[in-house]
């Protein structure tokens, strides 16, 4: 399931991010600069974390869950809509609704920390223009070599995670808690696999 979910989250991004762009250039009549195409690109992730995000809680709480005790994608989106269950029937339509409501947020469980990671790219690319400029060039080279570019790309990108890390661990925390503030496995505290955080 995470491949899956790999490949749906990377196609609806750079599928909403190509529609901005072309949107972009079709509007303004010109091509796409470096701080419109850093708004885009965060817009484009906020739009794939609001669709993809269910299938994501999904595939963390499956992660998270007990050896020998790991339910099936349809008993764990079933455990996930009755986490909210009220023993008591609603007594209007508005309770009613309410009561679905909450049960739907389920799926959109930690989406402030996930929608605060869209970020990470901005960070990463300022950190990235800034350490180009803090590395000197010698006088006969007007640009970093391949190694120099790869170094650079590399630390920006350490500084980016360093950087964002407690949201990306807020993040899974969130989704990986169960009913009334417990995760998946029933201890205080269980371990979270560190496959489940991005770098």
């Amino acid at each position: 399931l995470k491949l899956q979910l790999s490949i749906l989250s990377t196609f609806v991004y750079f599928y909403v991010y190509s529609s901005l762009k072309r949107s972009f250039a079709r509007v303004f009549k010109r091509p796409v600069t470096f701080l419109p195409n850093l708004l885009l690109a965060s817009m484009a992730g906020v739009v794939n974390i609001l669709i993809t995000m269910p299938l994501d809680t999904i595939v963390t709480r499956l992660q998270v869950a007990p050896r020998g005790q790991r339910p099936s994608f349809q008993e764990m989106v079933r455990i996930l809509w009755e986490e909210q269950q009220q023993q008591q029937q609603p007594a209007s339509q508005k309770q009613a609704l309410l009561q679905i409501l909450r049960r739907l947020s389920r799926f959109w469980h930690g989406l402030l920390p996930a929608l605060l990671l869209t970020s990470n790219p901005a960070i990463n690319y300022a950190a990235y223009d800034a350490m180009k400029a803090l590395i000197p060039l010698p006088p006969q080279r007007k640009h970093h070599n391949v190694k120099e570019t790869f170094l650079i790309g590399m630390l920006s990108k350490f500084l980016a995670t360093i950087l964002t890390y407690p949201l990306i661990r807020a993040k899974v925390m969130m989704m990986s808690e169960g009913k009334g503030g417990r995760k998946g496995g029933g201890d205080d505290e269980p371990e979270v696999s560190l496959s489940l955080i991005p770098i």
